[in-house]
């Protein structure tokens, strides 16, 4: 008795517990021009300029575009690498970086949390880096 009312309350309390950190369904494709643009809670340059991997000569200019998913709950959903002169590994350093911004909030339209389509341009002149966002 005292075995199967331990296992009902654990469930019950789990239970409650994943009720509260529901995650919304977000349905639709992503909106291009929201009325209201996602925006990244973390030192974007700060994460991307820390510790360049020496594989980014200096005298050598790098650029990259890269196309990020932000979902209706502020979490990036999808990063795609679109172009640039980057070899497989210095795209795989960036990728990494960029999937530890976690701490977005959500585009809307019409004041509706909606999935938003973010580009992120890294340029690395001279080990410099300069990302700008769109």
């Amino acid at each position: 008795m005292i075995k199967t009312l331990s296992i009902i309350t654990v469930l019950l309390i789990s239970s409650i517990t994943f009720s509260q950190n529901e995650i919304k369904p977000c349905g639709k494709l992503p909106h291009v021009n929201p009325t209201v643009k996602p925006i990244c809670e973390n030192d974007i340059q700060n994460v991307l300029s820390e510790n360049l991997p020496s594989s980014f000569k200096e005298k050598v200019k790098y650029e990259s575009t890269f196309k990020l998913l932000i979902d209706c709950n502020g979490r990036i959903d999808m990063v795609i690498y679109k172009r640039g002169n980057l070899t497989t590994t210095q795209q795989k350093h960036f990728l990494g970086l960029i999937n530890t911004l976690k701490d977005w909030k959500a585009g809307q339209s019409n004041k509706v949390d909606v999935t938003t389509t973010v580009y992120f341009t890294i340029d690395v002149d001279n080990r410099q880096l300069v990302y700008k966002q769109y």
